[in-house]
């Protein structure tokens, strides 16, 4: 069995009965010396008044003496502590108490008629309490903050040199040189008051320094060293003045001195600062009178350099003693080596403190990783270190790019506890697949990145590993779950010139990746000039949407493509809706097609940007671009009696997002249009992936009278479960179906059997049936008998620039006023 501490020999025996004897023994001993101490100084105190000044009594003056200051010292040294250095700090406390009987014994026993010599040797043993009291307090105080001894000892004695110089001005004056002395006779007396001051100021100023307050036992050692101090002042300023006599009431002092050191070795909670014994604490931990008490301590030492100052400045016209200017010059350099410190240690704390704040705003929170600004300035430490060596080849780096495939869904359905949980053993997962080196980030939300060292083939191979190491399951709050991910990765040099481009390209490839349903994919260029002239696209379209310099960025625009009701007209020939087309009736709608005029690449048509935009993260502005175009477009022919609806395609990013419904109606607002002036189009896959959030976002849609129609129906697996359950208003077919009707206009072919069960489906759940592909006149007409409500494509009309729109509209009205009057 491990012994407690302060016990040095093994229980072996009876361990239940020894210890609880034991310890009430020793606090009846401790008590029984404590007792004998204070019988002594009764009985040297009611000796005083039947004693002759002057005259020594040794049973008194050694004996009684002798008995209190080595009682003292022996409860000093057998106090017990919870650690070693307060242990020792007692011990240390208990022999300057020892050395103090050694010297007081010799001083009455010196009755040599020709003097001692100086420093005599109860001189010797007198101050030899000084340096062990000192170290038996610092150790005391270390027991509850290290580091600041140098400080704390500073302390006290800039403010023990400046009290001891004001005390030798206005009390010592003629005492400390005392006529034929010499030097040495000279500093023995003045150490007596620093060194008493010294240690007073260091016990009360460094324990509130420390922390700690003011306790019971602080108190009574300052109230011992106290009474020392004064004793001593006392008999200095007599001994100069010829009026000491031994035996006098002076002498009591030096024993009243040892009683309440002897009674705080005897506290049952030992330490400097035990629970529960506070008197006075810091400011930090009470209020009232007692707040700010640790504050006016700190004052100490600043009182004693404006004394020292003053006892300098002085110097030259009031005729201060040289003592107490050696004693202010003194002060005024320890103050000078304290503040030198001080400034080093705040220096090295605010260092400490801004490496520590920089260190979490390069961590993340949540998983402890570095973050995106962690990853930001690696990079540009790496790119520093390029810089530096232009002309040699530096080494190559990749950037591994990680997004967790539908981690979304997980938040929703588990919760964000459950979502943080996993984010976190997904780092730890992947952090355990790394090389020694690697440099693993979170970006935010669901995102990590990779930084190493080597090529795109060995940054892929690396990816695979990790991607294995996902797919194990996870097990998070009971639940067990698989985690799927798609990785970008590109290369310095092999795709980037600049470290700075890797996230571009990385994110792009990523992406692809997530589009594509690859698992990895590098990014893929045909060099780096074209890899850098994506990275342009992609800045001139955020120009473009932000509206920024046409000149520049070019400006992205509206074509409206209009929409036909199909019927069984036959009557003209032409599409021309003034003219009566066969099967074809009036424009019902207008979809929006969003181009890009380019400055340099002229008219981009919506394949040459629109994946750039959705790699990126674009397509939500995007889609307000087109919504404000459009609906400013509408305005116009809507204010002129056209009730023409207009059509915009929405992603399924923007079908998810809970804001959308709130922008289309603010837009609508905006251009003073009702909501059935626009179509909402979505597709089967933006449908399929949460049907449930964007069937309610589609249900506030046409809450607000907003149409909304199935775009691309038939081109992805249709479910007829959730075209039941679907707000909608129409289907808009597959361009296939169309150009397979053209190839065979049978109505009894399979394609035509596909569009008439398609459009009977349609008219059962109250939808109507919009054909899209419409580029022969040949197709019209079947169309329409197999049940098509409206038509679309370039045999109908071609899309045309918005401002075309209303004087297309007016003339298609003039022709159909012109055909009914004839």
């Amino acid at each position: 069995m491990v012994p407690r501490d302060g016990d040095s020999s093994p229980r072996t025996r009876a361990p239940g009965l020894a210890r609880p004897l034991a310890r009430p023994l020793a606090r009846t001993l401790r008590a029984g010396v404590l007792g004998i101490v204070l019988a002594g100084v009764a009985v040297f105190a009611a000796a005083l008044p039947f004693r002759r000044p002057g005259v020594q009594s040794l049973w008194l003056d050694v004996g009684v003496y002798a008995v209190v200051y080595l009682g003292a010292a022996g409860l000093l040294l057998a106090a017990s502590a919870p650690d070693r250095l307060s242990r020792w700090g007692w011990r240390f406390l208990g022999l300057a108490v020892f050395t103090n009987a050694v010297g007081n014994v010799l001083f009455s026993l010196d009755v040599s008629p020709a003097g001692s010599p100086v420093p005599a040797p109860a001189d010797l043993w007198y101050l030899t309490w000084y340096p062990l009291a000192y170290l038996g307090i610092l150790l005391l105080l270390r027991r509850y903050r290290s580091g600041l001894d140098p400080l704390l000892a500073a302390d006290g004695l800039v403010a023990g040199l400046g009290v001891t110089a004001l005390v030798v001005l206005l009390v010592l004056k003629n005492a400390l040189w005392i006529p034929g002395a010499d030097r040495a006779q000279f500093l023995v007396n003045l150490a007596y008051p620093v060194g008493d001051l010294v240690l007073i100021l260091l016990i009360v100023a460094g324990a509130t320094i420390a922390g700690r307050g003011l306790t019971r036992t602080i108190v009574a050692l300052g109230a011992g060293l106290g009474l020392m101090t004064v004793s001593a002042v006392v008999f200095l300023a007599q001994d100069g003045a010829g009026t000491y006599l031994e035996g006098g009431w002076l002498d009591i002092g030096w024993l009243l001195a040892v009683v309440p050191m002897a009674w705080a070795a005897l506290d049952r909670r030992p330490g400097l600062a035990p629970a529960g014994d506070m008197v006075w604490v810091e400011p930090s931990r009470t209020s009232g009178p007692a707040a700010g008490l640790g504050g006016w301590l700190l004052v100490v030492p600043l009182c004693g350099v404006v004394v020292c100052c003053a006892v300098v400045a002085g110097h030259q016209f009031l005729g201060v003693p040289d003592a107490a200017v050696a004693l202010a010059d003194l002060g005024i350099c320890v103050a000078l080596f304290r503040a030198v410190v001080t400034v080093r240690t705040v220096s090295r704390m605010k260092a400490a403190e801004l490496a520590r704040v920089q260190q979490q705003m390069r961590t993340d929170d949540l998983t402890g990783l570095p973050n995106r600004r962690a990853l930001y300035h690696r990079i540009d430490e790496l790119a520093s270190g390029r810089a530096r060596t232009p002309d040699a080849a530096g080494p190559s780096q990749a950037l591994l790019l990680f997004d967790l495939d539908r981690f979304k869904e997980i938040n929703d359905a588990l919760g964000h506890a459950v979502g943080d949980e996993l984010l976190c053993d997904v780092a730890e997962r992947i952090g355990g697949a790394l090389r020694p080196g690697d440099f693993l980030v979170r970006l935010g939300g669901d995102e990590f990145a990779v930084l190493v060292d080597g090529t795109a083939a060995e940054a892929r191979n690396l990816a695979r590993r990790m991607l294995r190491a996902l797919a194990r399951s996870f097990v998070v709050a009971g639940a067990r779950l698989h985690v799927d991910a798609s990785v970008g990765v590109a290369a310095v040099p092999e795709h980037a010139d600049t470290l700075g481009e890797l996230l571009q390209f990385a994110d792009l490839a990523m992406y692809e990746a997530k589009r594509h349903r690859r698992g990895v994919m590098v990014y893929a260029a045909d060099g780096r000039g074209d890899g850098r002239g994506r990275l342009r696209s992609i800045e001139d379209l955020r120009g473009a949407l932000r509206g920024e310099g046409p000149g520049r960025n070019g400006h992205l625009i509206v074509h409206l493509q209009p929409q036909f009701a199909l019927c069984d007209v036959t009557a003209g020939s032409g599409p021309d809706p003034g003219r009566g087309a066969a099967g074809v009736g009036p424009v019902v709608g207008a979809e929006a097609l969003i181009r890009w005029e380019h400055p340099v690449e002229g008219l981009l048509m919506p394949g040459a940007f629109l994946p750039l935009a959705r790699a990126v993260g674009l397509l939500g502005q995007l889609v307000d671009v087109v919504l404000d175009l459009s609906l400013g477009t509408c305005r116009n022919w809507w204010s002129e009696g056209f009730a023409v609806p207009v059509s915009l395609n929405v992603s399924a990013t923007d079908l998810l997002e809970p804001a959308l419904v709130a922008r289309i109606c603010a837009a609508l607002e905006r251009h003073g249009l009702p909501g059935r002036a626009l179509v909402v189009e979505v597709t089967e896959d933006s449908l399929m992936a949460d049907p449930v959030r964007a069937r309610n976002v589609l249900e506030r849609l046409r809450g607000k009278g907003i149409g909304v129609s199935i775009d691309d129906y038939g081109s992805g697996y249709s479910s007829l479960a959730y075209l039941r359950d679907l707000p909608a208003d129409e289907l808009k077919l597959d361009r296939t179906f169309t150009q397979a009707l053209s190839n065979d206009l049978s109505l009894t072919s399979r394609a035509a059997a596909i569009v008439r069960t398609t459009a009977d489906l349609a008219h059962s759940l109250g939808l109507r049936l919009v054909a899209e592909g419409i580029e022969e006149s040949v197709v019209v007409g079947p169309l329409a008998q197999l049940g098509v409500d409206v038509g679309q494509g370039y045999y109908l009309a071609r899309p045309m620039p918005s401002d075309r729109m209303l004087p297309w509209l007016r003339e298609g009205a003039r022709l159909h006023s012109v055909a009914g009057a004839g």
